[in-house]
Formats: C-alpha cells, structure tokens, sequence
C-alpha cells in the first residue's frame, strides 16, 4: 500500500488498506499504527482533509497515551501537511513535531505526497 500512495496509485492503496480489514474508524493501537498511517496518508492524497484531520487527531492521542514517540511524530507531521492552507495551525503542529523530535537529534523532513506533486 505504501508503494502504491508513492506511486500516486490511490484505488490500488485504498483496495490493499481495505483488505488489511483495518477500517480507518477502528481502534488505533500499537499494531494498527502502520495501517491508520497509511489511511491518514490516503485520506489526504484524496483531499479527504477533514476525515484525514480527524485520524490524525486520534492516532496522536493514542500514540501519546502509549508512549510512542515515533508515530506521534508522523501524525503532527502528516496533520501540519493537511492544514498546510491554514498556516497558524500547520506551525502549531510542525511546532509539536519538532518539539517531540528535537530531544532525539532528529531533523524534520517531508517528502512530498502525491497530492502535493499535482499541486503544481
């Protein structure tokens, strides 16, 4: 599924998400992650942006509450992208993102995802 959002294949990620039987309403946890991931990812190459929003939001509240600092990461990241037309709330969640990444050494760096290609 990842291969085919990189590839802008959005119905062949979409078919390979649903056959995961992870909706994108389900429950987030830690073996979800990837799965709920992929949907935010989908939902915004598909300019779902507010179901996208959403996940986001929720996959942040459970990666925090579980203590997983890498997917909370991917969330503010990917949740700063689907605001990126509201700038205050994309440096709100960039902010968070570099916060949660800085005492790691980490650097932000954002591919772009095959919405942003079509943007030009």
């Amino acid at each position: 599924m990842n291969l085919a959002l990189a590839q802008g294949d959005l119905p062949g990620a979409e078919a390979r998400l649903r056959q995961s039987g992870i909706a994108v309403d389900s429950p987030v946890t830690h073996q979800t992650d990837p799965i709920h991931l992929a949907w935010l990812r989908l939902l915004h190459a598909q300019r779902r942006d507010q179901e996208a929003l959403a996940l986001a939001r929720r996959i942040l509240a459970a990666a925090e509450t579980g203590g997983r600092h890498g997917v909370a990461w991917q969330a503010l990241v990917l949740g700063a992208l689907i605001q990126a037309d509201d700038r205050r709330a994309s440096t709100e969640w960039l902010a968070r993102a570099l916060a949660l990444a800085e005492p790691e050494g980490c650097l932000l760096y954002t591919s772009p995802s095959p919405r942003d290609r079509t943007r030009s």
